[in-house]
Formats: structure tokens, C-alpha cells, sequence
């Protein structure tokens, strides 16, 4: 994200809210897979797209950008792993567990 912000969501349920300077789309880049849920800009925004050839090529010659979408990509495996957690700890009726960051 150049500018502006997001909410990734799937229906109701949101997953994150992400602003400028952090990525999205990291594993559909990766992953030949359906996306697993829906962007909605909340303001006016700019975005950086690359294909997945373009990106493959960038981070060949990147390495630095190679480990922030790793990082990026464990603290999200990491996020996903405590809110599923969290929510088979809660008592039933007691929310979804989702929340923005």
C-alpha cells in the first residue's frame, strides 16, 4: 500500500486493516490458489502492484526484500494461529475473536 488503507475481510468477519507501507496479496503471489478473502479500500489509496514474475525477479536481486515478506508472512501465520486459539478458548456466544490491528 503506496497511500491510504484496507480492510481484508471475509464477509463480515475482519481479518486485518492494513495501511501505507505494508503489503497485501503476498500469498496469492506465491500460492497458484483462490484468494481466501476480500479487500475494501477504507479511503482513497494508491497501490504498488507487481505480477508474479516481476515480483520473482525482485526478490532474486532483493534479498532485504525477501525477508520482510517473510516476516511478514510468519507474523500473519502467527496472528491467525492466536486468534484461532483464542476463539476455541472463548465460551460460545462470546464473539468472533476478530479484530484489526
Amino acid at each position: 500500500i503506496v497511500q491510504g488503507a484496507v480492510r481484508v475481510h471475509d464477509g463480515d468477519n475482519v481479518l486485518v486493516e492494513l495501511r501505507d507501507g505494508e503489503i497485501l496479496g503476498e500469498l496469492s503471489a506465491f500460492l497458484a490458489a483462490p484468494v481466501s478473502a476480500t479487500v475494501t479500500t477504507l479511503e482513497d489509496s494508491r497501490f504498488l502492484v507487481l505480477s508474479r514474475q516481476v515480483l520473482a525477479e525482485v526478490m532474486d536481486g532483493q534479498v532485504q526484500l525477501t525477508h520482510e515478506i517473510i516476516r511478514v508472512i510468519i507474523q500473519r501465520i502467527r496472528r491467525a494461529t492466536r486468534d484461532q486459539s483464542e476463539g476455541l478458548c472463548r465460551p460460545p456466544g462470546s464473539g468472533s475473536g476478530a479484530g484489526a490491528t
